[in-house]
């Protein structure tokens, strides 16, 4: 099992009336903290900036949870392979 995957960030977010949806996808574990991701993706997508508290909340969560995920299933394939 690779030490590192690759999976989608989704933030959906509305301006005035229209709806935007962000689809970017991101290395976990990330090598940046979210804070620099968040700048990132921001800066790159020409986002408005009322929305990076938002984005950098969500993708907390999301790199949170997937790489506990990662690592749990990391540990999974140790285990097999002690048994």
């Amino acid at each position: 099992m690779p030490l590192s995957t690759e999976k989608e960030f989704i933030y959906t977010f509305s301006s005035k009336d229209l709806k935007s949806t962000l689809r970017v996808p991101v290395v976990i574990p990330q090598e940046q903290d979210a804070r620099d991701l968040t700048g990132r993706l921001v800066f790159e997508h020409n986002l408005p900036c009322y929305i990076e508290d938002g984005i950098m909340y969500i993708n907390k969560n999301f790199s949170a949870y997937h790489v506990n995920n990662l690592f749990y299933l990391l540990s999974l394939d140790i285990y097999k392979l002690t048994i």
